[in-house]
């Protein structure tokens, strides 16, 4: 019985852990970049190296050019 109770200890701190971590990222908009607004987009921004063209990747996969305010491909 005490591993349990040790174990259950140990679990709570760790989620509080967590939950202090992740509360100052998103406080502090560690992690953030210029796909995000106010909250995160679950978009990564990617730049071809040779053509300095950048992509938006979403978390399941897949491009997308990343547009100007006129609609053409953001190539720097």
């Amino acid at each position: 019985m005490n591993v349990y109770n040790r174990f259950k200890t140990d679990l709570a701190i760790g989620l509080l852990i967590f939950l202090f971590i992740s509360s100052m990222l998103e406080l502090f908009e560690i992690g953030y970049d210029s796909t995000d607004g106010t909250t995160r987009s679950g978009m990564s921004l990617h730049i071809d190296s040779m053509t300095g063209c950048h992509y938006l990747a979403g978390s399941r996969g897949g491009l997308t050019p990343r547009l100007t305010s006129s609609g053409k491909h953001f190539c720097g």
